[in-house]
């Protein structure tokens, strides 16, 4: 049986819209999140350069640990 089967087509398409509306929606947020990241981190780097190195491996381990996630 395949997925969607019983499914009648006007459902699915609009489905299908949706489910591209929460991608775009959500790709907006991490945008958003990214920006404050980095308001934050370039305030942290004007008072501790050492914790700005700390924060800076910190996000992106956590990148390289999406990717690989993503990639499986």
């Amino acid at each position: 049986m395949k997925r969607g089967e019983f499914i009648s087509r006007p459902y699915l398409k609009l489905l299908n819209k949706i489910t591209i509306w929460k991608n775009r929606t959500f790709e907006f947020l991490i945008i958003i999140i990214m920006a404050f990241v980095t308001i934050f981190e370039y305030l942290v780097a004007r008072i501790s350069p050492f914790i700005n190195t700390i924060l800076t491996l910190i996000c992106q381990l956590s990148y390289f640990a999406h990717e690989f996630k993503k990639a499986d």
